[in-house]
């Protein structure tokens, strides 16, 4: 989009060239004092630094809008905030209230930095864990208006295992076993039978993913550089048979059909 662009949604709210603009009582549009950075378009994705600065600019914008909101984040945008410098997310998922008008806000930001009007969304919040984890929130920005938090490890590793998506969530499982002190595949499966009361049982994709993970040492950064995990007690290991291994899209190197269990 260009410096002299702008979109407008039903509440009244468009960015143009670097500043949000606000509706007046009148129906006009007045500039406010927010600017925007320079744009992120990043093509390959969000990373974490780029979801500070897009939460901070949603904060301006809300200030200046008069709401008072708040979000708790879930999925890649999490563990990117709070976990470790995750490669790049092409959604920033949670719970958001007031949603509508934050949604909306964040539409517009959206187009000034060549992002999906829906960056920010709600979508994940009817997978939620039904049950109590015990865990509270992590606050990781205390904006003017707007307070974003993340939800507890347990919370996040329930929710990874239960889609257990093996390019998505695999280096994500890998942090968050160790961030919860999981060091079996039975302690995976209890996570997630506690966050969901048995009715999310783990996958057979699920389980190769869990072993896969504990039997990591290291993964890859967004910055190129390598993370070293803790490594899992050898006699807490699942068994393989030591022979296959995963390709990086965490597929198996052999066809269907095959003895041994993938790694």
């Amino acid at each position: 989009m260009g410096k002299t662009g702008g979109g407008r949604g039903t509440n009244g709210y468009q960015v143009k060239g670097r500043s949000v603009m606000r509706a007046g009582s009148d129906g006009r549009h007045a500039e406010s004092d927010v600017t925007l950075s320079t744009p992120i378009r990043r093509p390959t994705g969000l990373v974490g630094s780029d979801i500070e600065l897009l939460l901070s600019e949603l904060d301006a914008a809300m200030t200046a809008a008069g709401i008072v909101g708040q979000i708790e984040l879930v999925g890649g945008a999490a563990l990117a905030l709070a976990h470790y410098d995750r490669l790049s997310t092409t959604d920033v998922d949670g719970s958001i209230h007031p949603a509508p008008e934050i949604t909306e806000i964040a539409a517009g930001i959206a187009k000034h930095h060549g992002l999906k009007t829906d960056w920010l969304n709600n979508a994940a919040q009817g997978f939620f864990p039904p049950g109590d984890t015990g865990e509270e929130a992590e606050v990781v920005l205390q904006g003017e208006s707007l307070t974003v938090t993340v939800a507890g490890p347990r919370t996040l590793l329930a929710m990874k295992l239960r889609a257990a998506r093996p390019a998505k969530d695999a280096d994500d499982i890998a942090v968050l076993l160790r961030a919860c002190n999981v060091t079996s595949l039975d302690g995976a499966k209890a996570v997630l039978d506690d966050a969901y009361g048995g009715e999310e049982g783990l996958t057979v994709r699920g389980e190769r993913i869990v072993i896969a993970a504990l039997n990591t040492h290291t993964i890859v950064l967004a910055d190129g550089e390598e993370l070293v995990l803790d490594a899992v007690n050898e006699s807490d290991l699942p068994a393989t048979c030591g022979q296959w291994v995963l390709r990086l899209d965490r597929r198996c190197e052999l066809g269907r059909g095959h003895d041994g269990d993938c790694r």
